[in-house]
């Protein structure tokens, strides 16, 4: 299991919008379905229902020093984050 997080300003949403979408195709053609990608910052935090829709997971909203950490640790461990 893997997780990838992210964090980005407004400016930045199109560019991580296309990676997004080129990264979940890479995943599906090499069968890495496991991978739970988080995201947080500004847009993210701003904008949690557009950010899901660009394919992430998970949006932290606010700072997530301690969210993070426990989030990570339930998805490693098979609970439900």
């Amino acid at each position: 299991r893997m997780v990838l997080a992210c964090s980005f300003p407004t400016a930045k949403m199109p560019a991580m919008r296309d990676l997004l979408r080129r990264l979940r195709s890479l995943l599906r053609q090499h069968n890495l379905g496991h991978v739970l990608i988080v995201a947080g910052g500004a847009h993210p935090s701003g904008d949690s229902v557009g950010t899901l829709q660009m394919g992430v997971d998970v949006v932290v909203i606010g700072e997530g020093e301690v969210t993070l950490p426990r989030l990570i640790e339930r998805f490693l461990h098979d609970q439900t984050y």
